[in-house]
């Protein structure tokens, strides 16, 4: 088996599955960094519980913003987002298009794999503002001062043959932080957005050629 992450490797490694490497998901698509903050930010996922958890819902309304957001409209969530498409029925191009339109990229989600949306937005030179999950952490390194903390409590969620595991975060800092974001000055805006930008860059498709080894005849 291979994973994308060294957390889930762990996880799996703890209930005697193998894990044979580790390669993680790559960005497909490499803009350039931005130099110009225009106080907008997107989301992007379908209504899952871990993507839409109530500190982060609640982080939105405290701080009284409403990103952008790719989602489905069935999500209840949705009236505290600007909803620009829907999951499932918007192209390539539609959502590499909407990364360029924003400065920062906020992640809601209190767990997952890997998290890849975070990974593709640093590719297009966004900041991200995101909690400290452990699969992120294992490839953001300091390429953003908005890194939320947990509070140290997990919940798990059943689904299918596994129990999503869910991080709970600090909704406060959360708000804060998007607020600092919206108010960042285009200086500073722009040595993250190059840092981002760089750090993506080591996540580009040549990373599949281990894979390929793998499956090859």
């Amino acid at each position: 088996m291979i994973t994308p992450s060294k957390y889930v490797k762990t996880k799996l490694e703890v209930i005697d599955i193998h894990v044979t490497d580790v390669i993680p998901h790559t960005a497909s698509v490499f803009t350039s960094p931005k130099t110009h903050n225009n106080h907008e930010m997107l989301y992007i996922t379908a209504y899952q519980k871990r993507k839409y958890p109530a500190y982060g819902i609640r982080a939105l309304t405290i701080a009284g913003y409403k990103p952008y957001a790719i989602t489905n409209f069935m999500n209840p969530y949705k009236n505290h987002f600007r909803v620009i498409g829907e999951s499932y029925q918007v192209s390539d191009k539609f959502i590499h298009d909407s990364y360029e339109k924003v400065s920062f990229y906020i992640n809601l989600s209190d767990g997952g794999g890997f998290e890849i949306t975070p990974l593709e937005a640093m590719a297009h030179g966004l900041v991200v503002i995101t909690a400290k999950i452990p699969p992120i952490m294992e490839y953001i390194g300091d390429t953003t001062p908005f890194l939320v903390e947990l509070t140290g409590k997990t919940w798990y969620e059943p689904f299918i043959w596994e129990n999503i595991e869910h991080f709970e975060y600090d909704y406060k800092q959360m708000s804060e932080y998007i607020l600092k974001a919206i108010n960042m000055s285009d200086n500073e805006y722009a040595y993250y957005s190059k840092k981002s930008y760089e750090q993506a860059l080591k996540y580009n498709p040549s990373i599949y050629k281990k894979f390929l080894e793998y499956i090859k005849p």
